[in-house]
């Protein structure tokens, strides 16, 4: 399958779920799901930023305005990460704490504003690395669009740039 089936496959699984609330950090990923969601789904769909002390307020400024150039809803939410006694031992398997806690937070917006699915930009490419949080996330219920789909970080940085994205060549962050 091709990048531009593999994306017509995306968008299916997409518009299967109904309604959506999609983990944004800003980054390439996220960004291409949540324009992807948002063309799909239109206004049954939402992204939320997890704010913590781990998170650079630089990193949060640029997510509000990527998401303010491109008219996605946006709700941040502040998470007590250094309040979690299993976060701050800082286990060698700290990202699956981290995304247990965040996945906690994710679902109570998600049932707050009626969004049947929590989606987040794991792709198949992260499949290759050590992810604790991708268990974690996947335990908790969140979807990955992207390993549904087959698709690569190279392909969805394609993808972005076809839709002109400013993002598309931001490296990636932790």
């Amino acid at each position: 399958m091709n990048a531009v089936e593999k994306t017509q496959t995306m968008k299916e699984t997409i518009a299967a779920r109904g309604s959506m609330l999609v983990a944004f950090s800003g980054g390439v990923d996220s960004t291409l799901l949540a324009v992807l969601a948002k063309e799909v789904l239109g206004n049954n769909t939402a992204c939320v930023l997890l704010d913590s002390p781990v998170v650079p307020r630089a990193a949060i400024a640029q997510a509000c305005q990527i998401a303010s150039e491109l008219g996605l809803e946006l709700d941040i939410i502040p998470v007590r990460l250094m309040e979690q006694e299993e976060f701050r031992k800082n286990p060698a398997n700290r990202c699956y704490y981290c995304k247990k806690i965040s996945a906690a937070y994710l679902k109570q917006r998600a049932e707050e504003r009626g969004l049947a699915t929590i989606a987040d930009g794991i792709n198949i490419s992260d499949t290759g690395e050590h992810r604790p949080g991708l268990a974690a996330s996947t335990e908790a219920g969140i979807i990955h669009p992207f390993i549904e789909s087959g698709i690569t970080k190279q392909e969805i940085r394609e993808n972005a740039r076809e839709y002109g994205l400013s993002v598309w060549q931001k490296p990636s962050a932790a």
